[in-house]
């Protein structure tokens, strides 16, 4: 599957999703991850290198964020885009 594709379906966002696909599907999901001190991702730069390779979990263990929180407030905020 290309990654245009992997993006457009993204319903939820797991421990393996690529950072950069959910806030790719989800924009909203920009303000979740800085947030959550990843203010790295408020760079466009940033977010088109580093973040098409790191996974939501590698993310959490190199910043040192509880992963369930993150992942929970990622779903929680693609859901109520969805809706609308």
């Amino acid at each position: 599957m290309r990654a245009a594709e992997r993006v457009k379906r993204l319903s939820n966002a797991t421990k393996d999703t690529i950072v950069y696909d959910v806030i790719e599907s989800c924009p909203d999901t920009l303000e979740v991850f800085l947030s959550f001190g990843f203010s790295q991702l408020a760079n466009p730069t940033a977010r088109r290198t580093m973040g098409k390779v790191v996974t939501i979990e590698a993310a959490c263990n190199f910043k040192s964020v509880d992963l369930n929180k993150l992942l929970d407030a990622l779903n929680t905020k693609i859901k109520e885009k969805r809706a609308t």
